[in-house]
């Protein structure tokens, strides 16, 4: 099992990929792939990213934070990574051509700590979660489909927790991709993610203990739009084994995250994560 630590280099790494909305991952896949054109090896990609997020999804307090960025990748056929998950393209679309991505996906939710604190944090913290208690991780699986058409690109994400929060979670983003020179890439595009009933509870309700340690009034969530938003991303190789990404989005919790006796008094339902890094591509 994964110590509490890695639930800040997750937390930061899905917040700053679109609260692991697939806006960044989209844009990212579609960038490489026409860049590293078609591939015949592994490409293992190494490097950091420096972001501003907030301190968990719902805080009105931001961190800055500096994290590693690892990617393994085979072919246009088996990805992984903290943010993306692990999964392969059963079905996919050759290099610049329109068509389907579809397979399956396995990622890891790695809980909360009520202790605000984290090793990849250079400034900022919050005692906000103190009092809510520990979210212990869980192992998400399930599956995408995603499609491309010129300079737009949709996908869907399904996937249903093991431990954890149990819940089910849907990741829907729409992309615009466009051109920066000759190898660079730039996307914008609107996000959404809808939650079960268990996934919504476990991260925005407020049960009796907890309304007991804090004050908090109690609140039952439900099912619904955990969060909607839109991203930005740009891409830029710097040669042919550099490259050099930068990203900001903006997402607003859906009502029955933002209804939250949580989210009202400690938090906010308006959430913006600006953020660079920079990868080194080894092929083998």
């Amino acid at each position: 099992m994964f110590t509490k630590p890695n639930l800040y280099l997750c937390s930061a790494l899905s917040l700053a990929s679109a609260l692991m909305l697939p806006h960044v991952v989209m844009a990212q896949d579609a960038a490489e792939q026409e860049t590293l054109k078609q591939e015949t090896h592994w490409t293992l990609s190494v490097g950091a990213a420096a972001l501003v997020t907030p301190a968990y999804q719902g805080s009105d307090n931001y961190t800055l934070m500096t994290v590693p960025d690892l990617r393994l990748k085979y072919q246009d056929r088996f990805f992984a990574s903290v943010n993306q998950g692990v999964g392969y393209n059963v079905v996919t679309r050759a290099s610049g051509e329109d068509g389907w991505k579809i397979g399956p996906v396995a990622k890891l939710d790695f809980g909360r700590d009520e202790d605000g604190q984290g090793p990849f944090i250079v400034a900022g913290d919050t005692d906000d979660l103190q009092g809510m208690g520990e979210i212990n991780e869980a192992v998400e699986l399930g599956g995408f489909v995603d499609y491309q058409w010129q300079f737009l690109q949709t996908r869907l994400e399904v996937r249903q927790a093991i431990g954890g929060h149990d819940g089910l979670i849907a990741d829907f983003g729409v992309n615009y991709l466009s051109r920066i020179g000759d190898d660079g890439y730039f996307s914008v595009g609107p996000r959404l993610t809808w939650a079960s009933k268990d996934y919504n509870q476990t991260y925005f309700g407020v049960d009796a203990t907890q309304s007991a340690n804090t004050g908090l009034a109690q609140y039952n969530a439900g099912s619904g739009i955990t969060s909607y938003g839109l991203g930005a991303f740009v891409y830029k190789p710097l040669n042919d084994k550099v490259s050099f990404t930068t990203f900001a989005s903006y997402d607003r919790l859906g009502d029955e995250a933002a209804d939250s006796s949580f989210t009202k008094v400690r938090g906010t339902a308006n959430q913006f994560t600006v953020g660079m890094g920079v990868s080194y591509a080894f092929d083998f």
